[in-house]
């Protein structure tokens, strides 16, 4: 059988392209939404605090022990003119292949509620 390994716990630091990340401790369910791959790896969404502001949503994929930020609240929205960052992720699907589908909404320059939702996909390689 395989080896038992933590992916994540309250207070995992997670660095991103935005500084640490901690997993949040204040928020009654920090950890929600899990999926496993084929490989091993782990995606899921959590809650975390910057090293300062307020805990934000983010999805996260853990790779062998290394956890990284695939979509997080406040970052730019791809595909969207600049301006225009995500207020939600959650995480929608998630194949054997890695590939993933997100679900988020947006706010910024031009947008209104009737373009402010989307649906985003990345694959194992996240590109």
């Amino acid at each position: 059988p395989g080896e038992l390994r933590l992916v994540a716990a309250n207070k995992t630091q997670i660095e991103s392209p935005n500084g640490t990340l901690e997993i949040a401790t204040s928020q009654a369910n920090p950890i929600r939404e899990w999926r496993a791959l084929n490989d091993g790896a782990v995606v899921f969404e959590a809650s975390v605090r910057p090293q300062t502001g307020s805990a934000v949503t983010g999805v996260f994929r853990d790779n062998n022990g290394l956890i990284v930020p695939v979509a997080l609240v406040g970052t730019p929205a791809t595909g969207f003119a600049p301006g225009v960052s995500l207020t939600s992720v959650g995480l929608l699907g998630l194949n054997g292949c890695g590939q993933m589908t997100f679900s988020r909404t947006v706010e910024g320059i031009g947008i209104t509620t009737e373009n402010n939702r989307g649906i985003w996909a990345i694959d194992d390689s996240q590109t």
